[in-house]
């Protein structure tokens, strides 16, 4: 995406690994639980992602999004 879109950011919203299990239990779906771990393993964070707590509700989310995006040359 970055090669195509030279000013695309990104941001990553970040919860631990109890927190990931915790909630694919509760909703259910196609992804046990159990494969979570290995999927935190795997993951590769951009260093120059914007980081938000996963914990936040989605309000105060969305609020730092905004606010992180207008900070950026195009503003949003």
């Amino acid at each position: 995406v970055q090669a195509a879109a030279t000013d695309a950011r990104f941001a990553f919203l970040e919860v631990d690994l109890a927190t990931a299990q915790l909630r694919l239990r509760r909703r259910g779906g196609f992804f046990p639980p159990a494969l979570a771990a290995s999927q935190f393993e795997a993951l590769e964070r951009d260093s120059e992602a914007f980081v938000l707590d996963g914990c936040l509700n989605p309000a105060e989310l969305l609020y730092q999004a905004l606010a992180w995006a207008k900070t950026m040359p195009n503003g949003v």
